[in-house]
């Protein structure tokens, strides 16, 4: 059956390296290739320009260019197509085109517009806690 799909969200990832807990649980188990890491250019993109806040500086930048590239060695990059996916936010939109193109089975997100969507194709959209809940009864 392989690994499971999935995309994380960049709320998850700045809180994993932010703040850690469930979200640091989840990019410890993309990191392990527990999963199938799936992300998009502009997922990348994003992710490398939300890190550069001001309201980031609490993070040291040398932590920040690790947790890039270790994003960037272990995630599978996919190039998407446009899916003509609109949505309630637009910046939110090329997490589901990601998800529709890859066919990826999970979005984990903390965005509360996309867990309200609950799912999109065949991709369910859960929030961390969700996530680990659903994951850990498959081990």
């Amino acid at each position: 059956m392989g690994k499971k799909k999935v995309i994380i969200d960049t709320n998850i990832l700045v809180s994993a390296l932010g703040w850690g807990g469930n979200a640091y649980e989840i990019v410890n188990l993309g990191f392990a290739y527990t999963f199938e890491w799936i992300i998009s250019k502009p997922m990348f993109e994003e992710l490398i320009k939300v890190l550069n806040y001001p309201k980031l500086d609490f993070i040291d930048r040398e932590e920040k260019e690790k947790f890039i590239s270790s994003i960037s060695e272990s995630a599978k990059f996919v190039e998407t197509e446009n899916k003509s996916v609109e949505f309630i936010d637009p910046k939110d939109e090329m997490f589901l085109e990601c998800a529709l193109y890859s066919d990826v089975d999970y979005i984990v997100s903390g965005d509360k517009q996309l867990l309200n969507l609950k799912e999109i194709g065949k991709s369910k959209i859960v929030s961390p806690i969700k996530f680990l809940s659903i994951f850990k009864k498959r081990q």
